[in-house]
């Protein structure tokens, strides 16, 4: 009698045993990264920038941690670009004298962004970037309802353009003084090479 309870007894345990270990194949796995929100309702965030010395500007963003979204969720006209990873490129349309971007994500999701001012008020190709100040650290919206977040730039369009133009210069300037430098010695050691020995006094 008291075999048949133990039996009895290892059976509930292996049984128990046995459930657990389904429940814990049948739960969903943890995912990180962009999509650990997937599951949360989508949320309508607007970002808007406000540059009065840029006429062309574009996102580049990504989320937790500048990860992408899937296709289906990113904007019309979003490309993507490899900088140090690859992130996400969207043109920002400029409305009532603001540059802005509307982007829809999971609630809870956090948006990383910068901006690339590609072309000056007056239509003068650029290269700017707006890092969000010193040291650079870029910009964070945490999505929560739908809202809109304002930015102000945070540069001075024309002076990284004259420090850009500075630069250039530069290195032309530092350019020819190393070219003359060189055609000086090589006239040099062309003159010591086909001089005559014995003209020499």
């Amino acid at each position: 009698m008291r075999h048949l309870r133990t039996l009895r007894g290892s059976v509930w345990v292996v049984i128990t045993l046995l459930l657990v270990c389904g429940a814990v194949a049948l739960r969903p796995p943890y995912v990180s990264g962009a999509t650990a929100h997937q599951a949360q309702p989508l949320v309508t965030q607007v970002l808007r920038y406000d540059s009065s010395e840029a006429s062309e500007v574009a996102l580049i963003w990504g989320v937790n941690d500048w990860h992408m979204l899937p296709e289906a969720q990113r904007p019309p006209g979003t490309t993507i670009i490899k900088t140090t990873n690859e992130v996400m490129r969207t043109p920002m349309k400029r409305v009532n004298d603001l540059f802005e971007v509307t982007l829809q994500a999971p609630a809870g999701t956090t948006i990383n962004y910068i901006f690339h001012i590609t072309r000056t008020r007056s239509g003068v190709s650029a290269e700017a970037w707006d890092l969000n100040g010193l040291p650079e650290r870029d910009f964070q919206t945490v999505v929560a309802i739908n809202g809109v977040t304002e930015v102000a730039a945070t540069i001075s369009l024309g002076q990284q353009l004259f420090a850009s133009t500075y630069d250039v210069s530069l290195q032309w300037i530092s350019s020819l003084i190393l070219a003359g430098i060189t055609l000086l010695i090589g006239l040099v050691a062309l003159r010591v090479r086909t001089r005559n020995p014995y003209l020499d006094f």
